[in-house]
């Protein structure tokens, strides 16, 4: 909270601390191990319908080539955007990798697998990518993943974004 005073300030000190922290973050997020285990998880889950989360375009790009996984970023224009949606919907299993593009809007009720690669610590954003998952089907059951790296501010951040109660966050959206 004091950092981002000092940056409101101007205080320059402050903004280079601020963009160290961000390229740890960015260092920690992009983490080549993190996609070995996308990949893990993605042969594991062969069959389902997988949604896999992150917040970085990059990450998303190179998760989409090595799974061979449908993709849908910012940069994917809206018509493209529809037909992606649709082709995935329509498919009984796939996968589709999405940055925050797909945190809000995204109905696919059959998808039954989530992986959460990178994201904030945002409990909004947490409880959003679940919801992708909670849509009901019959005979659905669901599993949300989450790559994290052991020792750094992700492990934080998961054990804070879990340690409030999700039905309730669900009920209140």
């Amino acid at each position: 909270m004091e950092l981002v005073k000092a940056i409101k300030r101007g205080d320059v000190g402050a903004m280079n601390a601020m963009k160290v922290y961000a390229e740890i973050k960015r260092i920690i997020n992009l983490s080549e191990n993190k996609i070995r285990k996308v990949k893990e998880i993605v042969d594991n889950e062969k069959g389902n319908k997988i949604l896999i989360f992150t917040q970085y375009v990059e990450q998303a790009e190179k998760i989409a080539e090595v799974c061979g996984a449908m993709l849908l970023t910012g940069k994917t224009p809206q018509r493209e955007r529809e037909e992606i949606v649709k082709s995935f919907k329509s498919s009984p299993s796939g996968i589709l990798v999405l940055t925050t593009v797909g945190d809000e809007g995204l109905d696919i009720p059959d998808a039954n697998v989530g992986i959460i690669v990178a994201g904030t610590s945002s409990r909004r954003q947490f409880i959003q990518r679940l919801g992708r998952l909670l849509r009901s089907s019959k005979g659905k059951k669901a599993t949300l993943y989450e790559i994290i790296v052991k020792g750094t501010s992700e492990e934080y951040q998961s054990k804070k974004r879990r340690s409030f109660d999700i039905m309730e966050a669900l009920d209140d959206d």
